[in-house]
Order: structure tokens, then C-alpha cells, then sequence
């Protein structure tokens, strides 16, 4: 039996063309395709293993990653906003310190009381009429100033706002 399966090999190896494969500097070694083992062959042979390529983990690591990220960001971002009067008092606490006082204020009548404080004239610089205000009422104003004369007399934080640029808050 061994001889008949082994007879088209030794009909080819006696032809001296056929011999040697041609090789050349980058070619593969010759590998057989086998469709089938032979009976009795079927232990020898290792299982087929499947495998995910490392690039790919890596890929699923570094998404992951990002959409860990992505999502405390936001989350921090969501919550800053969700808060009640934090991002009033940033703008606030950021407001610059004015330059305009008891000297240039136009005050023909007497202050109001703090509790009555509501949007009061208190003159024109660059153009524009100021108010003087409680901070609830300028943090919906587009550019507002610190007064510190103001804030001094009251006892409590005031600004001075122009009528111009009202965010509607």
C-alpha cells in the first residue's frame, strides 16, 4: 500500500526538471494544503486555536478608556450647570472693581434703603447710563462692575450695570 501512495512521488522526482522548485530571495517555503488528515493522523494534529489579535484589545482598551472619560467630563459639566446660582456667583466674584464713585455719581436725591435697591441711576460714563444694583439683579446683565463706594456705604456687594446688553435672567 505504501508503495502505490508513494508511486506519483517517485514518477515526479525522476524528472530532473522537476527536481528543485525554483526559490528566490523573498519567496515563502512551500507549504502543503491538506483537506483532509489521513486515517489514524487526527491525534497528531493540534487543535485550531482562534485568537483576537492584540491590536485589537488594545483598540477595545483605548475606547473604553475614552468613553470612560467622555461621560465624567460631561458628567462634571452637567452637574456644574445643574447647580443653582454657582455659575451667578463665578460671574460675580469675577466682576471687575469700577473706577466710578461718589464723585462722578449724578445723585440729585437720597439713596434708597438696601431693601429698595432696585436698578438705580446713578450716572452716565463712556456713553452709557449706570445702574446700581443688588447681584441678583446684574448677573443678567452682559457687562457689570464691582462699586466699591457703593458696596462700602451698604454694607453689602453692589454693581453698576448699563441698560445696554440684558440677558433676560
Amino acid at each position: 500500500m505504501l508503495a502505490l501512495s508513494s508511486l506519483p512521488l517517485s514518477l515526479c522526482l525522476s524528472q530532473p526538471a522537476l527536481r528543485t522548485a525554483p526559490t528566490y530571495a523573498r519567496a515563502r517555503p512551500a507549504v502543503a494544503l491538506l483537506t483532509e488528515l489521513p486515517p489514524g493522523f487526527e491525534d497528531l494534529m493540534p487543535a485550531v486555536v482562534h485568537h483576537t489579535p492584540f491590536s485589537r484589545h488594545l483598540f477595545n482598551a483605548i475606547m473604553g478608556y475614552m468613553a470612560i472619560d467622555t461621560t465624567l467630563f460631561a458628567a462634571k459639566i452637567i452637574k456644574r450647570r445643574m447647580e443653582p446660582g454657582v455659575q451667578e456667583a463665578n460671574r460675580l466674584a469675577a466682576a471687575p472693581a469700577t473706577n466710578f464713585g461718589w464723585v462722578q455719581a449724578d445723585l440729585r436725591g437720597p439713596l434708597p434703603p438696601l431693601e429698595d435697591l432696585d436698578k438705580l441711576r446713578v450716572g452716565v460714563k463712556g456713553g452709557h447710563t449706570l445702574h446700581l444694583c443688588r447681584g441678583e439683579e446684574a448677573v443678567g446683565y452682559a457687562s457689570i462692575e464691582r462699586s466699591l463706594d457703593f458696596s462700602e456705604h451698604y454694607g453689602a456687594s453692589l454693581y453698576s450695570h448699563g441698560k445696554y446688553g440684558y440677558y433676560g435672567a
